[in-house]
C-alpha cells in the first residue's frame, strides 16, 4: 500500500504523483459547480454508484510549482456504468 487508500486504487497513487496527500484547497466564493457536476457528485457519494465499473470519489491533484501550490482536479467525483464505454 503506499498511502490509507484502499488497495485496489494503489493504481491511482502510482498515476498520479501527489493523490494521497489530500490537499484541501479553498473554494473561490461564488465557484459554483454546474447542476449535472452537482448530480453526478451527489450519485457517487450517496453510494449509487456502488456498482459501477470505474468510480472516482473526491480526487485532487495538485501541482507543487514554484509559484506554490496549483490546483488542477479538485474534488472530482465521477462513476462510470457498465456498457456506457466501450
Amino acid at each position: 500500500m503506499i498511502c490509507g487508500c484502499p488497495p485496489n486504487f494503489n493504481w491511482i497513487c502510482k498515476l498520479f504523483t501527489n493523490f494521497c496527500r489530500h490537499v484541501e484547497t479553498p473554494r473561490a466564493s461564488g465557484d459554483d459547480e454546474d447542476d449535472d457536476v452537482e448530480r453526478e457528485k451527489q450519485r457517487v457519494l450517496s453510494g449509487r454508484a456502488t456498482e459501477d465499473t470505474i468510480r472516482i470519489e473526491n480526487l485532487t491533484k495538485v501541482y507543487h510549482t514554484s509559484r506554490g501550490p496549483m490546483t488542477a482536479v479538485d474534488r472530482m467525483c465521477v462513476g462510470i456504468p457498465r456498457g456506457e464505454v466501450s
